[in-house]
């Protein structure tokens, strides 16, 4: 049976699930992909009936203006974040999928897809390493464990397991039921350390990933979170001393980034560089948004081979 949602507001702390984690690709085109912007704005939520509240289950799907691909941006959703239904639904004639009209926090309105979010339900940060079950049963055991520290949404739960989805994570995707509720956490400072520390592991480059985890634990405000000592030991892990930079060198920090003939996206890859790689720059180019993302493009130099990189997915992302 589906929970029922609090209706309280959560603490300050539980804004953050208004800001964005970077999008992971997984192999898709990394100057294409649809990049969420920070935004400062405090928004009070209104009192929602529980009927008509939904719980984003991707992270980084688009509100459009009009449902199906052809509408425009409205915002980028985040994983768990809280939506409106305001009882419209279209199907989209060419994909055939069904869009759901909702409310943002923000009072933005738009459509999103109906299969990327869930009715009622409850975001939850996991601080014991689960067992996945494909079914509520001891039988039903999978190879797979949801990780410390992991978001899920709680989509139902019977007297001994419940049923959640993770955050999609490239590739990975933890998704069926665990064993018991003790595993993960509602509390708000519990899901905001989750939040903040999936998005410090977010981070390609290895000094702002321990600034971002120094932040976290100097932060007064998480100093009781069950999930403290997990940031401190991802900590003390990340500050081994990395490979220092030159001025003329970058490293790449995406995934299957991109080297083109020219710094336009288009038909003209040459070749692709993994995360880590580290090039000699040759040139910096002009600044260009791509993906709601502003930045610089660097012709650089690698192994022997040359072509021209996105800033965004390098050490020298603006």
């Amino acid at each position: 049976m589906a929970l029922n949602m609090k209706k309280t507001l959560f603490p300050l702390a539980f804004a953050f699930m208004l800001f964005a984690f970077p999008a992971c690709g997984g192999g898709t085109e990394a100057e294409t992909e649809e990049v969420t912007g920070d935004t400062d704005d405090k928004v009070e939520e209104n009192a929602i009936d529980s009927d008509a509240l939904a719980l984003s289950t991707f992270e980084g799907h688009a509100v459009r203006t009009e449902p199906g691909a052809g509408g425009e941006w409205v915002a980028t959703v985040t994983f768990g974040e809280k939506l409106e239904l305001l009882g419209e639904q279209e199907t989209d004639a060419k994909t055939q999928k069904v869009f759901e009209k909702v409310k943002l926090l923000d009072n933005k309105e738009g459509w999103v897809r109906q299969d990327m979010i869930h009715k009622g339900g409850e975001l939850a940060v996991i601080k014991e390493e689960a067992q996945v079950y494909s079914r509520p049963g001891i039988s039903n055991i999978k190879d797979e464990m949801v990780p410390l520290g992991a978001l899920v949404v709680i989509l139902s739960q019977n007297e001994e397991f419940v049923e959640f989805i993770g955050r999609n994570e490239g590739k990975s995707r933890p998704k069926g039921w665990m064993l018991g509720a003790r595993g993960y956490s509602t509390d708000a400072v519990d899901i905001s350390v989750g939040i903040m520390y999936r998005k410090a592991l977010d981070e390609k480059v290895p000094e702002k990933r321990t600034a971002k985890l120094q932040a976290i634990v100097d932060n007064s405000t998480y100093s009781n979170s069950s999930l403290l000592p997990l940031v401190k030991a991802k900590l003390e892990e990340s500050s081994v001393p990395a490979v220092p930079l030159n001025d003329d060198q970058l490293m790449i920090t995406g995934d299957d980034v991109n080297v083109r003939a020219e710094p336009v996206v288009g038909d003209n890859k040459l070749f692709k560089l993994a995360s880590g790689d580290v090039c000699e720059v040759l040139e910096k180019g002009g600044i260009e948004t791509i993906g709601g993302k502003s930045d610089y493009w660097y012709r650089i130099s690698f192994g022997g081979k040359s072509g021209w990189v996105f800033g965004t997915f390098t050490s020298k992302a603006m």
